[in-house]
């Protein structure tokens, strides 16, 4: 709760800092790809925090994002008033919430629909596929089936027995996937 409590609050503070800044140099464009660039950079932070051996915490990367992307509405909301000047600033504000809004219930809709994209997908051996080339290229021997981990859990259908995607494997089902 704590860290989600920072979230909220650094969202604040870098949508007020990076309003005032947007509104005294009215380079919304220019802020705009600076945030979505750097908020970039602070996604693909996560993704490697997400890493274990690296020792990451995934947290503070997220509050990196939170500081980041969090200003990206007001300033797009902004930009989009300056934009559609004649129209009233409410008649934007709503338009762009609305479209927001509807993005998000197609997104989640997409996502859910594509979530188990491969898993499962009637493969019935691949321990032979890398020997064509010379080795596994799984780093380790590939099975079909309900396997376990070793801990127990189920990797949904398919196990590459060792290598670096074990790690991602496993990191992915504890965050749910």
């Amino acid at each position: 709760a704590l860290i989600g409590g920072f979230f909220q609050i650094i969202i604040m503070l870098s949508s007020v800092v990076v309003g005032s800044i947007t509104d005294k140099t009215r380079s919304y464009f220019l802020v705009t790809l600076l945030l979505l660039v750097f908020g970039a950079v602070a996604l693909a932070e996560c993704g490697v925090s997400l890493d274990e051996a690296r020792g990451g915490d995934v947290r503070w990367s997220l509050l990196l994002v939170s500081g980041l992307l969090g200003p990206l509405l007001p300033v797009a909301a902004e930009l989009g008033v300056e934009m559609a000047y004649p129209l009233s600033e409410n008649t934007v504000l709503v338009i762009l919430q609305l479209s927001c809004n509807l993005l998000r219930a197609l997104f989640i809709q997409l996502f859910q629909a594509v979530k188990n994209v491969g898993i499962g997908s009637g493969i019935e051996d691949m321990s032979g596929l890398g020997d064509e080339v010379g080795g596994s290229s799984s780093g380790g021997d590939v099975s079909n089936g309900n396997d376990v981990y070793e801990d127990g859990g189920d990797c949904g259908g398919l196990q590459w027995g060792g290598g670096r995607w074990m790690g991602y494997i496993e990191g992915f089902h504890q965050w749910g996937g």
